[in-house]
């Protein structure tokens, strides 16, 4: 016998339903009354309650402990904060402890993605939207309803994401990394340093965080190799050197970072300097100016550690090297990623697959060489004459 329970049920109802007394009740109080209900009945047990400014705690705290980088969380927090506001205005509440998550509305959500930031600004742009999307997404869905069990069905489920169109690849060509890196070393302070930052970035396509937190410990000349001790989502990887790149490495090492600081091997690769003194590691915002003031230098619009990585990719598809093989050099989980990063030319794909696929090399003679006329039938026969006329 299965009998369903819900939350809205009495005890007298519930008794009556299971054909039970009070006293009954008491007996199995003694007992072992969870095998009892687990082998008789099905019992709904009771949505657990969480409030708004509570479950943004929790899904913090839980984004914390799977060790996502302080950039993502700090995406999270901020744009979390944003709805919680927003929650706080709309619905006229001075205190939201006593606003359960459950009564977040896809009409809210979709109020919210809609709202201008700022006043006589545009609407937020379709990739921004996207963005937020995804976070309350992860929030509402995967952390709420999948993992923790508050929702039976998220608000967001049925809001669909925005068309940005085809992504802008914005890869370098061979002229304009050679003007760029010609113009790193005109750096009279730290020529060599910016030189060798945007070198690497060039040939060996690592993001802005695993080049932030390089040591000079995790370099492996004699294997050809770079450690990476936390890419992206806190997974380690190893990325390869060139002969060109290990040169301007040890020159790099040899001539300018271990003659500024000691020779401690855990010390960071690139520091920052200051009247010709290095201090400590070189931050992920200075990278990120050096860069971007290199490119002005250079003429050169939008410089970023993300464009050198891309233009990486691009020379070894130049090069010859498949999809699947940049796809372990570039650090990336799914291929789709990968895809993105290359500017595919459907004429360039043509000419290839004319070129090399295998059927190209195999003619409609070949096949038909092949062919037992014996044991087909005399329209089929007729249908080959046609290829072999």
């Amino acid at each position: 016998m299965t009998l369903e329970i819900t939350e809205d049920m009495n005890i007298v109802e519930v008794l009556s339903a299971l054909n039970l007394t009070f006293e009954d009740l008491l007996e199995l109080k003694n007992q072992n009354i969870n095998h009892f209900f687990n082998s008789q009945f099905m019992v709904l047990s009771q949505k657990k309650e969480l409030d708004l400014s509570s479950a943004i705690s929790k899904f913090i705290k839980n984004k914390k402990n799977a060790k996502k980088s302080i950039y993502t969380i700090n995406a999270y927090s901020i744009l979390l904060k944003k709805f919680k506001n927003y929650m706080h205005d709309y619905w006229e509440k001075e205190d939201l402890s006593t606003f359960n998550v459950s009564q977040v509305t896809k009409s809210d959500i979709e109020t919210f993605l809609a709202r201008r930031p700022r006043i006589n600004e545009k609407k937020i742009s379709p990739s921004t939207y996207n963005q937020e999307l995804a976070i309350l997404s992860s929030f509402f869905n995967d952390y709420l309803t999948l993992t923790e069990k508050y929702l039976d069905s998220p608000p967001t489920k049925r809001i669909k994401y925005k068309n940005t169109g085809e992504p802008e690849i914005r890869f370098l060509t061979i002229a304009e990394q050679l003007k760029i890196l010609s113009c790193a070393l005109k750096n009279r302070e730290s020529g060599n340093r910016d030189y060798t930052i945007i070198y690497l970035g060039l040939n060996t396509g690592l993001r802005l965080k695993e080049i932030t937190n390089l040591n000079i410990k995790d370099i492996d000349f004699s294997n050809d190799r770079i450690y990476i001790r936390e890419g992206k989502g806190g997974y380690p990887r190893t990325v390869f050197l060139n002969e060109d790149t290990k040169c301007v490495m040890r020159k790099y090492l040899n001539k300018v970072r271990l003659k500024t600081n000691s020779n401690n091997a855990e010390e960071a690769l690139f520091l920052k300097s200051k009247n010709g003194n290095c201090l400590d590691r070189l931050s992920r915002e200075a990278i990120e100016k050096l860069i971007s003031r290199t490119f002005r230098k250079a003429g050169i619009a939008k410089g970023s550690t993300h464009r050198l990585r891309h233009s990486f990719s691009v020379n070894l598809l130049n090069c010859g090297m498949n999809i699947v093989e940049i796809m372990r050099l570039l650090g990336h989980q799914n291929i789709s990623t990968t895809i993105q990063y290359l500017n595919l030319d459907n004429e360039q794909i043509l000419r290839k697959m004319k070129q090399n696929f295998p059927f190209a090399y195999i003619t409609v003679t070949d096949v038909l060489k092949n062919v037992e006329y014996s044991k087909i039938s005399k329209k089929v026969i007729e249908r080959i004459d046609i290829y072999e006329s």
